[in-house]
C-alpha cells in the first residue's frame, strides 16, 4: 500500500482560524451588556457614601453565569457614580474576560457549526432554484 497525501489549502486554514476566531469575539463583545450588581457594608451605621465599602461585586453575563469577586477595596461612590474609580475599561475588564471564559461553550459550539458548515459547503455545491 502506498502512503495517502493530506493536502490542505492556505486558503483553507485561514478561513478556520477566522471561523474559530469570530465567535470568541462576538461573544466578548456580548459580555459588554453583562450586568454589574454590588454588595456593600454599613455594619449598620449611617455613613456618608464615600466611607462604605464594597464587599463584593457580581458581574452577571448575558448568558446566565454570575463571577463573583471581592469588593478590591472600592467605596460606593466609585461603583455608583460615571466618574467613579470602577468604570474604566481597564477595571471591568477582568470581569469580561472571566465572563468569557466562564461561558466559552457558547464560541466554541458556534465555531464548530460554522467550520462543519463551511466544509459541507465546500463539499456540496447548494443552489436554490425557484
Amino acid at each position: 500500500m502506498g502512503q495517502k497525501e493530506i493536502r490542505i489549502k492556505k486558503l483553507d486554514v485561514k478561513s478556520m482560524v477566522i471561523l474559530i476566531f469570530i465567535p470568541f469575539l462576538l461573544t466578548f463583545i456580548i459580555e459588554h451588556f453583562g450586568d454589574f450588581k454590588y454588595h456593600a457594608n454599613t455594619n449598620g451605621k449611617n455613613l456618608p457614601v464615600n466611607q462604605i465599602d464594597i464587599l463584593t461585586i457580581n458581574f452577571h453575563t448575558p448568558f446566565g453565569n454570575t463571577i463573583w469577586r471581592d469588593g478590591s477595596g472600592y467605596t460606593y461612590t466609585d461603583t455608583v457614580f460615571k466618574g467613579g474609580k470602577f468604570h474604566s475599561y481597564n477595571n471591568k475588564l477582568p470581569y469580561y474576560l472571566r465572563g468569557l471564559a466562564s461561558d466559552v461553550i457558547y464560541p466554541l459550539v458556534f465555531s464548530l457549526i460554522l467550520i462543519v458548515l463551511f466544509f459541507l459547503n465546500k463539499k456540496y455545491k447548494i443552489k436554490l432554484t425557484s
